[in-house]
């Protein structure tokens, strides 16, 4: 069971992470034309986040027994398989990480 110092560096790079995603979105879905740096600061955020999900398909790629070489499940891992599903239906995905309403 994890302690309570683990949960809380846990939760505060998750926070990190969706910070910097968030500013990225932000950024995006901006309603008034880019200026010239806007312009070119996006395009560099989109290069990095491609490095991003690069580096990690990177990490999970399979190994010589068909398994994952991070996780050491089998290939594809959850990890691969959330990019690849995520990748091919975004808006899915997003809705799919909202809190499930008891009902």
């Amino acid at each position: 069971m994890m302690n309570h110092a683990q949960a809380r560096a846990f939760r505060l790079l998750r926070e990190e992470i969706y910070t910097q995603l968030d500013e990225v979105e932000f950024f995006a879905m901006a309603d008034a034309p880019w200026q010239e740096d806007e312009e070119a600061s996006a395009r560099t955020l989109l290069c990095d986040l491609v490095v991003v999900v690069r580096s990690v398909v990177g990490l999970h790629a399979e190994d010589q027994y068909g398994g994952c070489g991070f996780c050491g499940t089998a290939w594809p891992c959850d990890s691969i398989d959330s990019i690849h599903r995520t990748m091919q239906d975004p808006e899915a995905a997003a809705l799919a990480q909202l809190p499930r309403r008891a009902g």
